[in-house]
């Protein structure tokens, strides 16, 4: 399928082969700096929103609903091809457990947190060991560069499954190569595959690269509620 450059110069032409899933077309350009969804706290989605969102985030969810036959494996892995760099986006198993906690202790390092590789070890293990996300892997050059996480919930209003997709990160090494593009095409790709009615996150209110990735994929900023969260910790 053809993803036009954004200054539609030239193009590329790129060959997914992802188990007959299909992309569509787009236009492609560098992943910017920064492309991180803010914290969210999976939780009760009232409304069919997500849960409690950041206090000061945006949510945003996909113009288009989401469709699909529950199938919670086999998901195929894709590839795309962006700045000449090969970019190969899987579901992660508890085989890739290393590599991920190497990615999300960099992920809490932006957001402020002191590393903690141990505890970021016993927080993905405790998600794999019950079932409580799914998380999907991006390597380049067969180098992890990037992963996001998804949270399972539900839209009590619209009687179907949702999903948060609570964290994106892309370390230096896989930044401005379409990373993050790739990643949240995979999420939205699944979602679509286990019959999910859409995706929900956030991200500041000060964070205009990641924003503008979001709109250019046709993620709808939400204007219509206000969302709270209450912490049960000092």
């Amino acid at each position: 399928m053809k993803f036009w450059l954004k200054d539609n110069r030239s193009f590329i032409l790129f060959l997914c082969c992802f188990g007959g899933f299909s992309l569509g077309r787009g236009r492609l350009e560098p992943n910017p700096v920064g492309l991180h969804a803010s914290d969210v706290v999976g939780g009760r989605c009232g409304g069919g929103r997500a849960g409690r969102a950041a206090a000061r985030g945006l949510l945003l969810r996909p113009k288009t609903a989401c469709a699909g036959s529950i199938a919670w494996s086999n998901f195929k892995r894709f590839h795309t091809r962006a700045n000449m760099k090969s970019t190969v986006t899987r579901q992660a198993t508890l085989a890739d457990l290393d590599a991920l906690v190497e990615l999300m202790d960099g992920y809490r390092q932006f957001y402020g947190q002191t590393s903690d590789p141990v505890a970021a070890r016993r927080f993905l293990l405790d998600r794999f060991n019950h079932g409580e996300s799914v998380i999907f892997l991006a390597s380049q050059d067969g180098i992890p560069v990037g992963f996001t996480q998804l949270y399972p919930s539900f839209s009590s209003v619209s009687l179907a499954r949702i999903f948060v997709l609570n964290d994106l990160y892309v370390n230096e090494q896989g930044r401005r190569n379409g990373v993050g593009r790739a990643l949240i095409s995979a999420a939205i790709e699944f979602a679509k595959t286990v019959g999910a009615v859409r995706l929900t996150l956030s991200t500041a209110v000060t964070n205009l690269s990641a924003q503008s990735l979001y709109s250019d994929m046709g993620w709808v900023k939400e204007d219509d509620f206000y969302f709270y969260r209450w912490a049960t910790t000092a």
